[in-house]
């Protein structure tokens, strides 16, 4: 989301800033790419600033088909076929002119895909970043077919790309006549093109991130919820299974179940059959109401239900579902009983005892009804769960002190034996909360008591339906898989229906006992049973972890090497000490549940964070948008974006430098320290950088640059030879740099370096945004460069203009006049002398205003530079003119050739073709000398004769366009002209720049 919002915003600021640079040129009329480019960049605006999607994207649409001036504009995304291999297109939006036939409103030609429309390669152009030109007889069939019958004369298209990933295309039809687009109209267009991308990208994820949202908060109060309930089910299982007398333990269970969970009643209902009648019925045994609730315990008609009464409930309370209700739904028969009582919602969960149905907990709402989360009822069959354990606890003390009543020391021994085995691993559990040590100890226990001599514990996990083995016993340890021995059979995961045994436990919820030798049992899988008798084990056994009546979590398998029949005391030990794990297994689970809503809770915490730094961002970019916007002067916008990045990074000094890839050198173009600009010219720490600086730029970080990646390096761990500005850097106390790249397409312009006074570790965390306001930097520099380009090529094509008018006028009318005046000589009989003077006279004037005009042409028309550098340029000239005169002209270059701005080079052109024709006309010299001298700070052009010379105080700069016409020049580059001459002496005209 912030990459979509920052690349729409760099977008529109390119496009407004093209835009405007065009605004500039008053008095010119626009082109046809001026229109596309105020097109483009209204609808970016528009794009970027209609809240509306679909508004903004009509808006925009209408927009760039009124300045294209075409017939049809369509936004068409890619997507992958739902069955098949093939890639398909789809029209989102379209535009049409007035009387053109709407696209998306055929079927047919709305949507389809590349590969049986025949147009494959044109996805593999538009993926690459290319773009369409198709006039209708060049298409493939079908598509054209289809195109054709949308009155399609010429298909125009250019890539959508959001995050780098192809998206779609965006598609211009000219129905009315074939119109051909240029390349510059169609690069305006892609940029376009991408905000129409990044502008529904944008769209859906802003829908996706409030859908989300919602989810997490509802999710987020559903699992505080839970929370609190699990926290105390925890406490509440801990404490009905700690205390022997549950008439204290439950009600004090029920309790708390009910104020922890807002709840009006809670009940324990169990079933019994009347004395007299010996119907069966459902009494509450034990009941918490809330303050101002109705008891049910105490009603008249209502403590005691018969089963004939409430037949449809208990269908789903005997198959072992709970149920959750409203009143409404409840049947006609028992709503109006349920009415009396106040019931807004109710749900129960059944209990059942050695497999049998015993009863239910209910938990009633009378205040409003309750639609309870899936969470909440798994958290209350746990907790129902627990408090149908304390009763089967309760029933089996009841049933060995009714078995034992003869044999009292005995049967308060294994009394004393069951409890401690329970007590040792409810200790175990509220000391450890390690599950697997927890686990451990219970399966030791269990083994004790049974006298088992190995045993292993199988984890089933529904979504693959295989058993995997997870803990297992080995010379009195309980250990993980991995380190357990001979145990080649359950390494891997076993499929759950490799025999009906799985089957057959989670259905009858009891212990499935295995004869290993005689009589071995049908259902025995035949490689346990292999291992077993490997082993030497005489009987195995299988005790079912369930959960409720329905969830399964797995099995303990017991291996006995004696031949041994467990009687039913040790049966319901085993089967308690199984459900203690199974609690804890299903506890562990939940709370890791509640962990994982924690996690999720400090995502929602990251994501607002984020939000919060995109919002940041947003104010930080904007403010360089609209600071260039106020200003537009790239060298002071330098110097925000500078500020700006310091200061979001908080380094203590940052620099722009531009590289010249032509001299290999880069040069500083702005500096800044904790917070100040500070002049380079004139700031002694800045010496050094006052000079374009030699070497490979990219030489310590090449790889990261071309990536468009910044780094960072600490200074403690440079030396001289990796970079050789290390020294410097020292010197003004920095520990760190920060290097952000200036990358356009693949070509370095140059780097942002911000300097810390401390090592780092890391790059800043919000590099993104210092990045953007690279990317902004990198712009403004790029759009700078394409301004003064086009600003050179309009006074190329006004200069080409003049020529020709002066060719067209002023030269055919003094070659006119030459011819007229020749043909006056021949008829003026030779006689009259005076006017044959006159006419001589005047045909060579003509001559020479004839030889100007030609000197002006050329003068205007730079056909040397066109093919050549200047070097190379003033050698062809020098050249051309020793030819026509009797002269020594000599074109020498000093130092190390880099190229210089193109206007710069066409005025030292001109410049030096003045000063060249004024020494051949006028100096009477024999040689004259041009010298090129590339210097780092500056370049000298000098052109020196050894001819008659003059005084310099009577310089004629007012009269004749010659030496005016040089200072103007000079004047328009900002360089130094100097002229040195004396008579009999010779001239030197010196002029230079300076490149800093």
């Amino acid at each position: 989301m912030q990459a979509l919002v920052r690349t729409e915003q760099e977008l529109v600021a390119q496009l407004e800033t093209g835009n405007g640079l065009q605004e500039n040129r008053d008095g010119l009329r626009p082109t046809s790419g001026e229109r596309v480019l105020e097109a483009t960049a209204a609808a970016a605006n528009a794009l970027l600033t209609i809240n509306d999607l679909n508004e903004a994207v009509k808006t925009a649409l209408k927009l760039i088909g009124e300045g294209l001036d075409t017939d049809r504009v369509a936004v068409i995304e890619n997507f992958i076929h739902p069955t098949l291999p093939q890639r398909c297109w789809k029209i989102l939006y379209e535009w049409n002119s007035p009387h053109t036939v709407s696209q998306i409103s055929h079927t047919n030609a709305a949507e389809g895909t590349y590969e049986d429309g025949g147009i494959a390669q044109w996805y593999e152009l538009l993926s690459q970043g290319k773009n369409l030109i198709y006039p209708l007889e060049e298409m493939p069939e079908p598509f054209r077919t289809g195109q054709a019958a949308i009155g399609v004369k010429v298909l125009h298209a250019v890539p959508i790309f959001v995050e780098g990933q192809f998206w779609g295309a965006l598609g211009f039809d000219d129905c009315r006549e074939v119109k051909h687009r240029g390349a510059s109209e169609l690069a305006l267009l892609k940029t376009g093109a991408a905000c129409f991308g990044s502008a529904i990208q944008r769209q859906r994820i802003q829908q996706a991130e409030k859908q989300r949202t919602a989810e997490l908060a509802k999710a987020h109060q559903e699992l505080q919820q839970r929370d609190r309930l699990l926290s105390v089910v925890a406490q509440v299982t801990k404490k009905l299974l700690e205390n022997e007398d549950i008439d204290v333990a439950i009600p004090t269970a029920l309790q708390a179940i009910g104020e922890v969970g807002s709840m009006s009643r809670v009940q324990l209902i169990l079933e019994r059959q009347d004395p007299i009648t010996h119907k069966l019925q459902h009494h509450i045994a034990y009941e918490w109401v809330a303050e101002g609730i109705i008891p049910q315990i105490n009603h008249p008609t209502m403590a005691v239900i018969d089963n004939d009464h409430a037949e449809c409930l208990l269908k789903e309370l005997y198959a072992g579902r709970s149920m959750w209700c409203i009143i409404d739904d409840f049947p006609d028969e028992i709503k109006p009983k349920f009415a009396l009582l106040g019931i807004k919602s109710s749900g129960a969960v059944p209990l059942f005892m050695a497999g049998n149905y015993i009863g239910c907990v209910a938990f009633d709402d009378c205040v409003y009804p309750r639609h309870w989360s899936q969470q909440e009822i798994d958290v209350l069959t746990t907790a129902a769960e627990g408090i149908g354990a304390a009763l089967q606890r309760q029933q089996l003390v009841e049933h060995l002190i009714a078995e034992r009543a003869k044999a009292a020391e005995k049967r308060v021994a294994e009394l004393s034996k069951a409890n401690t085995a329970l007590k040792n691993s409810l200790d175990r559990l509220a000391t450890d909360a390690e599950l697997d040590t927890f686990l451990g100890h219970v399966i030791l226990e269990i083994q004790h008591q049974l006298g088992a001599q190995r045993s292993h514990l199988f984890l089933y996990d529904a979504a693959s339906h295989t058993l995997q083995l997870h803990l297992g016993s080995e010379n009195g340890q309980v250990m993980p898989k991995a380190q357990l021995k001979n145990i080649a059979p359950f390494l891997e995961s076993i499929p759950a229906d490799i025999t009906k045994a799985w089957e057959i436990q989670i259905t009858t919820k009891q212990p499935l006992e295995f004869a290993i030798w005689e009589n071995a049992h049908s259902e025995h899988w035949p490689e346990a049973l292999k291992w077993h008798r490997q082993m030497g084990h005489q009987t195995a056994m299988c005790i079912p972890l369930m959960l409720g009546s329905d969830i399964a979590l797995g099995f303990l398998g017991l291996a006995f090497t004696k031949k041994a029949t467990l009687n039913p005391e040790e049966f319901e030990l085993a089967q308690a000490l199984v459900h203690q794990a199974t609690l804890a297994i299903q506890l562990t689970q939940l709370a890791e549940t509640a962990k994982q809503a924690a996690i999720l809770k400090e995502q929602e915490k990251a994501a607002n964070q984020q939000i919060a730094e995109l919002v940041r961002a947003n104010e930080s970019l904007r403010g360089c948008v609209n600071r260039l916007a106020d200003k537009p002067d790239l060298e002071t916008f330098w110097e925000h974006i500078l500020l700006e990045a310091s200061a979001q990074a908080k380094s203590y000094a940052a620099a722009l430098f531009l590289y010249n890839e032509t001299s290999n050198t880069q040069i500083m173009k702005r500096y800044v320290r904790e917070g100040q600009v500070l002049s380079i010219k004139t700031t002694p720490d800045l010496e050094p950088f006052r000079v374009p600086v030699k070497g490979n730029m990219i030489s310590f970080w090449k790889e990261a640059l071309f990536r468009g990646e910044a780094i960072f390096f600490n200074l403690d761990e440079c030396s001289h030879a990796i970079h050789s500005g290390v020294k410097w850097h020292r010197e003004q106390g920095h520990r760190s740099i920060v290097r952000v790249p200036l990358i356009l397409g693949s070509r370095p312009l140059g780097f942002i370096g911000l300097c810390f006074r401390e090592p780092r570790t890391s790059l800043p965390p919000n590099i993104e945004l210092i990045m953007a306001l690279a990317q902004q930097a990198t712009l403004a520099i790029h759009l700078t460069h394409l301004a003064e380009k086009s600003r050179q090529t309009a006074i190329l094509e006004e200069r080409n203009r003049m020529a020709r008018e002066i060719h067209d006028t002023l030269a055919q009318a003094f070659t006119g006049v030459i011819i007229q005046l020749g043909a006056a000589s021949r008829i003026v009989p030779h006689q009259l002398t005076e006017v044959q003077t006159h006419i001589t006279q005047a045909r060579d004037l003509a001559r020479e205003g004839l030889a100007e005009a030609r000197r002006s042409v050329n003068a205007l028309r730079p056909q040397i530079l066109e093919t050549n550098n200047l070097c190379k340029a003033f050698k062809r000239l020098a050249e051309q003119m020793s030819v026509s005169v009797e002269k020594q002209i000599i074109c020498q270059v000093v130092g190390e050739i880099y190229p210089l701005a193109v206007d710069i080079e066409n005025n030292l052109l001109r410049i030096g073709q003045e000063a060249l024709t004024n020494a051949i006309k006028y100096a009477i010299a024999s040689e004259i000398k041009i010298e090129l001298v590339y210097e780092p700070k500056q370049f000298i052009l000098r052109v020196k004769d050894n001819g008659k010379g003059f005084e310099t105080d009577s310089l004629p700069t007012t009269k004749g366009f010659g030496l005016m016409g040089i200072k103007e020049r000079c004047d328009r580059m900002t360089a130094q002209l100097t002229i040195q001459s004396l008579p009999s002496q010779g001239t030197e005209i010196t002029i230079s720049i300076n490149r800093e």
